[in-house]
């Protein structure tokens, strides 16, 4: 992999139509999220000069891409001799055991051309006898998985590298001081640049940094964004708006959850497929089966954007991220009073949700994105107006995917076990075998309506 080279992109910070006070920077094509990834840099480096007076964020930020570039290469080649000095022990050993898997399951794992398209520092502090410096970094890179043997793909490429966004800690020794030009090479002597390489430039040997200055503790995806997919389909649909396509989801989703809330999955019979209706109505009839209705209320969209997409012969579906803040318990139905979770605190919330139309269906420039047709008619139905047609009285006919718009087809709730306490309160009644102690039946059922809702199954 040949040496990566950054250099200075023009940027344009934009309004996001998603969150009112959200700013993006667009980079190479490439939308940053940098409401969420802010630029502290500025003052992180003032901080640390205060008592590392050589520090220097430009040359810090040369050593820290090139060891993140480093690691991909590193995965990439299979080799670990370089990640030995780059790495913390803790994230050697978690690279160290996916490259043994990789090499157990006979395929390679690819990072092809990654190009770093933003890094800023994002804070600075001091555990114990370690300092950590956070720092955001974006990379548009292919990667994806192939057979070592016949080299066939066993993941998809696409067809422009996304983006990936992280957070990486940096640590070193509390004390230690930026003084990279007195560096000495333990073989030969001689005074090594970590700027351009782990490696003395003079006998090859490698350059334990950790003794000196910063190495890699963790590495975290802040967000995937192929944030080009909207160009790949507006190539195959010229009136396809992301903007529009986003509004319907937010308000798709919105409409979802009211109904299931209030049990009327009618209401969103034009908006969701077969499969997702029937899934629905399985958890509704689990939870009413111990007197329970989930509750969904108050709900603000926070974050919404497009993952993923695929085509088959049939299909399109567009894999959508959605994070909301809302209100989310469980009540008794005989008693209407809250059984599990609280009215009175809202809780975040994260989804992926899978929408679907039938491959070749083109936006129509007469009609928003959020309406469909009537299958018998033609009129058409607004998201906002009815569930039937206002022309003929029909009802909007979902198994006839093909004359319709956009459907919702999964809503899977991202698990956030160290924020959600009802599902940790799940986990750890079940790890107690505390089911078999429960005297009320409709905890019982409750929680396990919360492990249906997961997709976990005892």
């Amino acid at each position: 992999m040949e040496e990566e080279k950054v250099e200075e992109a023009k940027v344009e910070y934009v309004d996001d139509y998603t969150l009112d006070s959200t700013k993006y920077i667009y980079v190479d094509g490439y939308k940053i999220p940098v409401y969420k990834m802010q630029d502290n840099t500025k003052e992180v480096e003032n901080e640390i000069i205060q008592y590392d007076m050589d520090f220097d964020s430009s040359k810090f930020f040369t050593v820290a891409k090139r060891m993140f570039l480093d690691i991909l290469n590193a995965k990439t080649q299979r080799e670990t001799t370089l990640l030995k000095v780059i790495e913390s022990p803790n994230l050697y050993v978690q690279h160290e055991r996916e490259i043994a898997e990789d090499v157990q399951g006979k395929k390679r794992h690819i990072y092809e051309d990654p190009s770093i398209k933003y890094v800023a520092l994002k804070e600075v502090s001091i555990d114990g006898e370690k300092e950590i410096l956070s720092v955001w970094l974006s990379v548009a890179v292919q990667e994806y998985f192939e057979n070592e043997t016949t080299h066939e793909l066993l993941t998809e490429k696409y067809p422009v590298p996304p983006l990936y966004n992280y957070r990486i800690n940096f640590i070193r020794n509390k004390g230690t001081k930026t003084n990279l030009a007195s560096i000495k090479c333990n073989n030969c002597n001689a005074t090594v640049d970590l700027e351009m390489s782990a490696k003395c430039q003079y006998c090859g040997t490698l350059i334990d940094s950790s003794k000196y200055n910063w190495v890699i503790n963790t590495i975290e995806i802040v967000k995937e964004i192929n944030t080009k997919l909207t160009n790949i389909i507006t190539e195959e649909d010229p009136l396809f708006s992301e903007e529009k396509f986003v509004a319907f989801v937010n308000k798709t989703f919105i409409k979802v959850q009211d109904a299931y809330s209030n049990i009327k999955l009618e209401d969103i019979y034009p908006f969701v497929t077969e499969a997702l209706l029937e899934k629905l109505n399985k958890e509704i009839e689990l939870n009413k089966g111990y007197g329970n209705v989930e509750t969904r209320e108050h709900i603000e969209i926070q974050d919404t954007y497009i993952q993923d997409m695929s085509i088959d012969s049939e299909y399109e579906k567009v894999t959508v991220y959605l994070e909301a803040l809302l209100l989310a318990y469980a009540k008794d139905i005989e008693y209407n009073v809250v059984s599990s979770g609280t009215d009175k605190i809202t809780v975040v919330r994260k989804y992926n949700l899978e929408l679907l139309r039938k491959a070749g269906l083109k936006t129509s420039a007469d009609k928003d994105i959020a309406t469909i047709n009537c299958i018998h008619c033609g009129a058409p139905f607004n998201l906002d107006e009815h569930q039937r047609c206002a022309y003929c009285g029909a009802q909007a006919d979902t198994d006839e995917t093909g004359k319709t718009d956009w459907l919702l087809n999964d809503m899977l709730d991202i698990v956030e076990k160290e924020n959600d306490n009802e599902w940790k309160e799940y986990i750890e009644k079940k790890e107690a075998n505390f089911e078999d102690s429960i005297k009320d039946k409709r905890d019982n059922g409750f929680l396990n309506s919360v492990g249906y809702r997961r997709g976990i199954f005892f």
